[in-house]
């Protein structure tokens, strides 16, 4: 349970760092780090239907390339 809220506060800090980047490609990043970061949250709560919905980036198509 604390490592979700964990996950949720880092993807919220990713989110709020990508609302005020100027680099529209790192704002895209951070958005995509924080959609992974709910996602698992997500898992780790056991809400399977949140983590359908949330889509890995790299499934979605983006161009970031994986480490």
């Amino acid at each position: 349970m604390y490592e979700a809220r964990y996950f949720r506060e880092l993807a919220a800090r990713c989110y709020c760092l990508g609302r005020t980047c100027f680099d529209l490609d790192i704002a895209r990043q951070l958005n995509d780090l924080g959609d992974e970061l709910l996602l698992r949250a997500s898992k780790l709560d056991g809400q399977e239907g949140l983590a359908r919905q949330l889509v890995p980036a790299r499934v979605r198509g983006s161009s970031r390339q994986p480490n």
